[in-house]
């Protein structure tokens, strides 16, 4: 027992330098200032983040994928089709 505790205190002092080092990038997604995410799982950023540059690179996947330009390209009902999808009334 005493070694699952001392386990789990490495694990947590790496996943809190982990969400130091990530910090600027997920600050730049999210644009909230001082906010991390310092969660084993962002370690698998480490693996996924030259994928996604990679996946920059290819126009398909360059283009704006949020709410104002879903609009955009479908129109005034384009807000009511990502509310419903999004609500599960589909």
């Amino acid at each position: 027992m005493f070694l699952g505790f001392i386990v789990a205190s490495i694990q947590i002092i790496f996943e809190l330098k982990i969400g130091d080092a990530w910090q600027r990038h997920i600050e730049d997604m999210t644009g909230m200032e001082g906010v991390t995410v310092p969660h084993f799982i962002t370690l698998f950023a480490v693996i996924l983040n030259p994928i996604n540059k990679l996946l920059d690179y290819i126009l398909i996947f360059n283009k704006p994928f949020d709410s104002e330009a879903i609009q955009k390209r479908s129109g005034s009902s384009g807000k009511i089709k990502l509310w419903a999808l999004s609500s599960g009334s589909c």
